[in-house]
């Protein structure tokens, strides 16, 4: 686990061998967000607004922005994206604070 700042929002980040990245909420327990990669997780790093994975074939760079945001600009209507992904897990990007 990492720690990591969404849109002003403390959050939790996770990787491993499932070959997912999950943003946790640490004062509800709840994921938010599951992220599938394309290789093992060793490691991950929090840098100002990206979640640094290290991969057990490389290293990949998420740009993570809260609902509604892309590269801190306001978007109009329902937010596309969260994070590196759409709809991730069953969960609705748009649904996510």
């Amino acid at each position: 686990m990492c720690p990591v700042d969404i849109g002003g929002r403390s959050l939790l980040a996770s990787a491993g061998d499932d070959r997912t990245v999950r943003i946790w909420n640490p004062a509800t327990g709840a994921c938010e967000l599951v992220i599938p990669i394309h290789h093992q997780a060793l490691a991950r790093a929090w840098t100002q607004d990206h979640l640094m994975v290290g991969l057990s074939a490389g290293l990949i760079a998420l740009a993570l922005w809260p609902a509604g945001e892309v590269s801190g600009r306001s978007r109009d209507g329902a937010a596309e994206e969260y994070a590196a992904g759409r709809d991730v897990d069953g969960v609705p990007s748009s649904d996510l604070p």
